[in-house]
């Protein structure tokens, strides 16, 4: 039952306003926790928006999913008309395999974007022409001046334009963010990242450093919460006919703090670990696993005293979406805007010059 700010609900008590719930039974509210979470962001972003998705390959179906959850699927595009049609039967939507009837015809407000990064630019720019908010898988695009464009096309058409970068929605980063802002392990120092696994065969325009070191790269920008001030890099080709495969980056902050991301499609299992060293302190998190541990020095024992957490889980995806949304209910900027995804692909697109090169790039 609704009363004011408050769901009662046979669980306990939710207040939507702090997304906070007493609960009359632990093991019930661990059970049901997700699904509560879910229906009080529901409440908080009042969902009557008309949602699209175009590309429906593999994260294009994980967009649809999630809209269709969310009672909000309108319609789906993809140049391969098969691929659309199955995709419309499987979420009870209407298809479309020319993408301007899509924008067009479809009746859609709103519309993720998953098609190949070097088809982002004009996908993006007409459906914004159209009035429609977008919502761009990442990166934003495979050229900083095409990424500006966008921007300044959002502004002009007066639409939300954010971007995917979806790591900034994992319980497990939230927890580590959380975790430095709280000063647990006083100044970064020394930032560490790891994203290894198999090489993905459906990833043939771009190669590791665009399409999975940029995870990092914006992770490493929003923890350390500093500029950029130099780039080096190395990198190799191994598995991928034209492009890069494996790579080694070091980024320079103006804080003097250093991140170094390795990233690899050469390697037969995934994993995804942060290792941070601050001056008081240090933390290692395993993004797949769910594990943090956080070390802080005490100065009285001259020893370290661990805290180790494990956030509850919650799809990044679908709060993505319902960030996104918020935005457009709110006409507020996302989490992730076409500003901050620029400066993301400023950093990658050195570390491609510098591999490129051999040299160490100034930003």
């Amino acid at each position: 039952m609704l009363m004011g700010k408050y769901l009662y609900t046979p669980l306990g008590t939710v207040d939507l306003t702090r997304m906070t719930i007493v609960c009359k039974d632990y093991f019930l509210w661990r059970l049901w926790w997700q699904n509560l979470k879910l229906l009080v962001q529901v409440f908080n972003c009042d969902i009557m928006i008309k949602a699209g998705v175009a590309g429906v390959g593999r994260m294009g179906g994980f967009h649809a999913r999630n809209y269709k959850d969310l009672g909000c699927l309108k319609a789906v595009f993809d140049l391969h008309e098969e691929t659309a049609r199955s995709m419309a039967e499987k979420y009870g939507c209407s298809y479309y395999s020319d993408f301007e009837e899509f924008i067009i015809n479809s009746g859609v407000e709103a519309i993720s974007i998953a098609t190949p990064t070097t088809t982002h630019f004009e996908i993006s720019k007409r459906a914004m022409e159209q009035g429609i908010h977008i919502l761009i898988e990442k990166p934003i695009c495979d050229e900083i001046s095409k990424g500006q464009e966008l921007v300044d096309t959002a502004k002009e058409h007066d639409v939300i334009l954010a971007v995917g970068h979806i790591e900034r929605f994992n319980t497990m980063v939230e927890s580590v963010k959380s975790a430095v802002d709280k000063r647990k392990i006083g100044n970064i120092i020394s930032y560490e990242a790891v994203r290894v696994g198999p090489y993905p065969k459906r990833i043939s325009d771009v190669g590791v450093i665009m399409d999975t070191s940029i995870h990092d790269v914006d992770l490493a920008r929003y923890i350390i919460n500093k500029k950029v001030k130099r780039v080096s890099s190395m990198a190799n080709r191994n598995k991928h006919p034209t492009h890069e495969d494996l790579a080694h980056i070091l980024l320079s902050f103006h804080d003097e703090a250093i991140a170094n991301i390795h990233v690899s499609w050469n390697r037969p299992h995934p994993r995804r670990s942060l290792y941070i060293t601050g001056d008081a302190g240090y933390l290692e998190a395993d993004l797949l696993k769910g594990k943090l541990s956080v070390f802080t020095f005490n100065p009285e024992t001259a020893e370290y005293e661990m805290e180790t957490h494990t956030p509850h889980r919650e799809e990044p995806l679908k709060k993505e979406i319902l960030d996104f949304f918020n935005a457009i209910e709110k006409a507020e900027s996302p989490l992730v805007t076409g500003e901050e995804a620029l400066k993301a692909l400023e950093i990658v697109k050195a570390c491609i010059r510098s591999a490129q090169d051999g040299t160490t790039v100034t930003l």
